[in-house]
């Protein structure tokens, strides 16, 4: 077999640096468009979470007699930073601040302790609020919550997106013909990883770490001899 001729071999080098040259300036333009998007997308965008969202469940029920009367005041947010619960930054650089639809964290975080006092517990639970009426047998507790810490953050990795979801807060329960104040500090830290994000993934992970924090207070309770197993 005859070897390539001189001629050949400088044709074949000049078709190999003309295509490393075209590579090179789609790379430069892929790098240029992307950094255009970027500077026309706006730097921090603001999404309202629905963190009363829940897997959906049987009510459970109990005896009247376990049946424990509940009142919730809505939470007191003492966090330094109050105007938002996290954010979501992507590949672009672009951040998504969590907020909460209502903008007020405490009385969202009072309405999914409430629906878990009622579904989960069996117990009735109830909003103290102006407008809201108790029942006519009052409450046999009050509840009350304190905001230390909430951070939600969703980090894009490759492939997927990593949730991780800290709430830290000071849990106490008023009894209501002794006066007997039960508190404890409970902090909860839950993560997930999900290929394709959507803010209801944050929704539903954030109301899990809620739910956890109030049962890991009822066996609190439990264990001081307040409410029954």
């Amino acid at each position: 077999m005859k070897e390539p001729s001189r001629t050949t071999t400088m044709r074949i080098c000049c078709l190999g640096r003309r295509s490393l040259r075209v590579v090179l300036a789609c790379t430069v333009m892929s790098f240029f468009v992307l950094f255009q998007l970027q500077g026309c997308t706006s730097a921090r965008d603001f999404t309202a979470l629905e963190i009363r969202h829940a897997p959906l469940m049987l009510k459970k029920t109990v005896p009247e007699t376990d049946r424990l009367r509940l009142a919730v005041m809505p939470f007191e947010d003492r966090r330094t930073d109050t105007t938002s619960i996290g954010s979501r930054r992507d590949w672009l650089g672009t951040a998504t601040v969590w907020t909460v639809v209502g903008d007020h964290v405490g009385d969202m975080i009072a309405e999914v302790m409430v629906d878990h006092l009622k579904r989960s517990f069996g117990w009735e639970a109830w909003i103290v609020r102006p407008a809201i009426l108790p029942p006519d047998q009052g409450a046999d507790m009050t509840l009350t919550g304190t905001i230390l810490m909430f951070e939600a953050h969703a980090l894009p990795e490759f492939g997927d997106t990593k949730l991780a979801v800290t709430i830290r807060m000071r849990l106490n329960a008023t009894e209501t013909i002794s006066q007997q104040v039960l508190s404890e500090t409970i902090e909860e830290t839950v993560t997930r990883q999900v290929w394709w994000f959507e803010p209801y993934d944050m929704e539903l992970l954030i109301n899990s770490a809620l739910r956890k924090q109030l049962d890991r207070f009822r066996l609190h309770l439990h264990n001081h001899g307040l409410v029954r197993s």
